[in-house]
């Protein structure tokens, strides 16, 4: 028992043998699946030929890309998600980016002063140190890969998350709006002012999450704020 202790003690003193270890032992109980392996081979055609598309949201100011329940879609997600993967975030940040460009196109931004901002949702310390990353944070360091400063100006240093919250699993859209009250907050005002945002999630089921970063953005100074998601 005390070595098992001082083994936990040194992953969890280094994240970045944690991430290993989180993978390996993801590895070892959840083996990779065939349905991984096609969709490392996707493009982002090959990917949406394949899925259905999502249904609209409740809110007119969020949008997503397929339905989560098709099996594709939820692969994607949990591999980004419990993974980390790298590829398949590629892929994702491919698809969400050409929405980005569509929108940036729809309202005339780009290569120009004010490109679109573009904010993951934020992951709290927690999950994090748990994880080893915020599969947020991959999608959208791969936009910037991508996009290179045309049409949008990523960062994941605006927005936070204060506190750690609950699962939302299992719970109505009030209980996760009561859930996440006050769980974000804006770390650069000065860099959200007279700003047009798009925040990035893997998935929006309610909105709740979205609706309450998109909150504090405006009270922040934002101009306009909208939400994409990979699934819904």
């Amino acid at each position: 028992m005390i070595l098992l202790y001082h083994i936990l003690k040194m992953i969890y003193a280094n994240e970045n043998v944690a991430t290993r270890w989180y993978k390996k032992i993801l590895d070892f109980f959840f083996p990779r699946s065939f349905l991984v392996k096609e969709l490392e081979r996707m493009r982002p055609e090959d990917f949406l030929e394949k899925t259905a598309p999502a249904d609209v949201l409740p809110q007119i100011w969020t949008r997503s890309i397929v339905k989560y329940s098709d099996p594709f879609a939820q692969t994607l997600v949990w591999e980004i998600k419990y993974r980390g993967n790298r590829k398949l975030a590629r892929l994702a940040a491919e698809m969400l980016h050409g929405e980005i460009v569509a929108y940036a196109a729809e309202k005339d931004y780009g290569l120009s002063e004010k490109p679109v901002l573009v904010i993951p949702v934020p992951a709290s310390r927690h999950r994090i140190k748990e994880r080893g990353f915020n599969q947020c944070d991959l999608i959208t360091e791969e936009i910037q890969k991508i996009d290179g400063g045309r049409f949008c100006r990523v960062s994941s240093e605006i927005l936070k998350k204060t506190r750690n919250t609950q699962s939302q699993t299992k719970k109505n859209r009030r209980e996760r709006m009561k859930n996440l009250s006050g769980c974000f907050a804006v770390a650069k005002p000065e860099e959200v002012l007279d700003q047009t945002v798009i925040i990035i999630d893997d998935v929006i089921t309610t909105g709740a999450t979205v609706t309450e970063a998109r909150k504090i953005l405006l009270k922040s100074g934002a101009k306009e704020v909208t939400a994409l998601s990979i699934a819904h």
